[in-house]
Order: structure tokens, then C-alpha cells, then sequence
């Protein structure tokens, strides 16, 4: 047994799942919206729908929350999921749409985090949290989990990519992160070309509750985007 076996408490098969499975959706998409971790806060039963749906790095996000037995996806859902319900805001406005609460919820049970469809949504750690107040080595596999993002961010060139929180505290640190994941320093609410790809450092969903402001840097994303090499502008896939 190791140290970090020691210190973090996971089986075997947790610790292959906070280093092995990395979101929804699929790499190839063109729209990212990296976060901080899935919610929740049953990890056995992460492991187990990782394990049945192949282990692979990124999930349909449906068939995963139906293996768990959640559905916000189905023809019966009326409402939105509150952190991805400000991501569909900031894409429908990037693309020129939009985004009514009928439009936003189509989004949501049709495209958002599919395994076919525009947008991915990496995770920085794997083990699911309800909240940030809820005790997980966040930093566990940092290292690993930052090294494999910078990798997929400059081998698929998305053409944009939001990291979401800038919350910079001991035990989080999640700015570093997106700053090695990006590979230069971001400033909030202001996107840069890294590459093809705009990224931007934005307040986590939960915190920005304004559709302006996710109007503002869907905006700023655009102009970002407009000036990438090769780039065509806002476009719906």
C-alpha cells in the first residue's frame, strides 16, 4: 500500500476512476467548459457506471446519469440543471440564439455533454461533490489530471475553452490549474488565444447568477474567436 493509498482512503478501483474518467462529451468537441468536479456525492456508484459504460475518459452524460438513475434529460423534464442552465446561456448567445427557457432546456436534454455533439464538459477532479464545502483530496492526481487536459486542449484545438471558478484557495487552487492547463495567465472574464482555441476564466455557474454576464463573455468569446487562425466565427455544429 502506498502513501497516497494511505492519505486519500480510495480502493483500487476509485483511484482508477479519479485518474481514468475525465467528463462528457467527447474530446473532438468544439465547445469546453471545464469545471472543477462532477456533483454528488456517491462514489461507489461512480465507479460503477464508469465501470459499465467502459471506463473510457469522457461519457454521454445522459447514459451516465441513467446508469445513476437520475434523469435530466428525458421528454418528462421540465426544468434546468442550475450550473449547466448558465453554460447553455453563454453557448446560445455565442451562437446567435436566443436562449429562451424552452430553448434552453431543449439544449440541455438533446446536446449538452453527448457523446456526438459540441460540447465537452472536462472535469479537474473526478470524485463528485454536492458542494465545494464538502471534504475531497481535490488536489489528489492534480498533477496527472492537468498534464492530460493541456494534452487534449492542444491535440483537439477546441475553439473555445471557459474554466470555471477562480477560486484560487490552499486547498483548491484551481486558478494554477487552469493557467497549466492553458498555458499562459488568465484573467477573469478576459478570453486569449492559446493556440486556435479562446480560453477564459470565468465565476463558477452557481456564483453568476446574471444573464448578462454570461451574455458578456460569450461576446468577448466571439471577438476572441473571430481573430484564431483558420477560425470562421460562432457557428452551430
Amino acid at each position: 500500500m502506498t502513501e497516497d493509498r494511505l492519505q486519500d482512503g480510495l480502493t483500487d478501483e476509485q483511484r482508477a476512476l479519479a485518474l481514468g474518467w475525465y467528463g462528457y462529451g467527447q474530446w473532438e468537441a468544439p465547445y469546453w467548459f471545464v469545471g472543477i468536479e462532477p456533483g454528488g456525492d456517491e462514489l461507489d456508484a461512480c465507479v460503477r457506471m464508469w465501470n459499465a459504460l467502459g471506463c473510457r475518459e469522457m461519457l454521454d452524460i445522459a447514459a451516465h446519469h441513467e446508469e445513476h438513475g437520475v434523469d435530466w434529460f428525458g421528454e418528462a423534464v421540465t426544468k434546468t440543471q442550475a450550473t449547466w442552465q448558465k453554460l447553455i446561456w453563454l453557448l446560445l448567445f455565442y451562437q446567435n440564439i436566443e436562449p429562451t427557457a424552452d430553448a434552453v432546456l431543449k439544449y440541455q436534454k438533446t446536446r449538452l455533454g453527448r457523446a456526438n455533439e459540441e460540447t465537452a464538459l472536462p472535469e479537474l477532479s473526478a470524485l463528485p461533490a454536492w458542494s465545494t464545502g464538502m471534504q475531497r483530496p481535490r488536489l489528489l492526481f492534480r498533477k496527472e489530471r492537468v498534464t492530460l487536459l493541456r494534452e487534449r486542449l492542444l491535440t483537439y484545438q477546441p475553439e473555445f475553452a471557459v474554466f470555471y471558478s477562480p477560486d484560487n484557495s490552499r486547498d483548491r487552487r484551481y486558478v494554477d490549474a487552469w493557467n497549466a492547463i492553458a498555458g499562459t495567465t488568465l484573467v477573469r472574464d478576459v478570453p486569449v488565444l492559446v493556440g486556435r482555441t479562446a480560453c477564459v476564466m470565468t465565476y463558477h455557474p452557481n456564483g453568476a447568477w446574471s444573464k448578462a454576464y454570461w451574455r458578456r463573455i460569450a461576446m468577448a468569446l466571439r471577438e476572441t474567436t473571430s481573430k484564431a487562425p483558420g477560425r470562421r466565427g460562432a457557428q452551430s455544429y
